[in-house]
């Protein structure tokens, strides 16, 4: 569906920015009290964080009708 289209398009740009910009996904995985773990990639999981991010922000997560 669409849905899932625009999802794996936004996860797809956020991924090749990280990969891009290590610094830039570091930073966000520095929030937070976990430590992360080595054997994941930074920027694979600073794009799923951000995709989430966007996911939760919508407002059919925040309000019911």
């Amino acid at each position: 569906a669409a849905e899932l289209r625009i999802l794996r398009d936004g996860l797809d740009h956020h991924l090749a920015r990280f990969r891009g910009d290590p610094a830039a996904a570091r930073k966000l995985l520095a929030t937070g009290d976990k430590k992360l773990d080595p054997k994941r990639d930074p920027a694979e999981l600073a794009a799923y964080a951000t995709i989430c991010g966007m996911i939760l922000n919508l407002d059919e997560a925040v309000t019911k009708e």
